[in-house]
């Protein structure tokens, strides 16, 4: 069972904090990775010491549970796939969970480390569509 936190606004829980160390399902928040419009993404541990990415996102999340969907889809996906691999995922009483392969940093935290954050040369694009049209 989880100990995260909701904020209650006018009865309604409008966001979720979870707290590093905080165990959910078995796994073990270690680092927060981003957040965004549907909820967060951590980077986690479990009893084989493996890390994984887990996504959270509140069960009150307007137009239903983007996790739920994501769990039908990748289930769907063939095992020999570009896409992380699904560990696991569910939902408690406050918000779904899904459990992934943890992969590399994303776009985003990359091109803040990039030497001009603000612009990537067209080469380096040019990379990023390739390797997308490979996957």
């Amino acid at each position: 069972m989880s100990d995260s936190k909701e904020n209650v606004n006018d009865g309604k829980p409008t966001e979720l904090t979870f707290a590093i160390g905080e165990s959910i399902n078995g796994f073990k928040l270690v680092k927060k990775i981003d957040e965004g419009g549907f909820g967060q993404v951590f980077k986690v541990t479990n009893d084989d010491k493996t890390f994984y990415a887990m996504k959270l996102e509140s069960n009150f999340q307007e137009g239903g549970s983007a996790i739920k969907l994501e769990i039908n889809v990748l289930n769907q996906l063939p095992k020999d796939t570009v896409f992380p691999k699904f560990i696991c995922g569910g939902k408690k009483i406050r918000f779904h969970y899904l459990v992934l392969e943890l992969l590399g940093d994303n776009l985003k935290t990359l091109k803040a480390r990039s030497v001009n954050p603000e612009v990537w040369s067209d080469g380096t694009w040019s990379r990023i569509g390739i390797q997308c049209l490979y996957a």
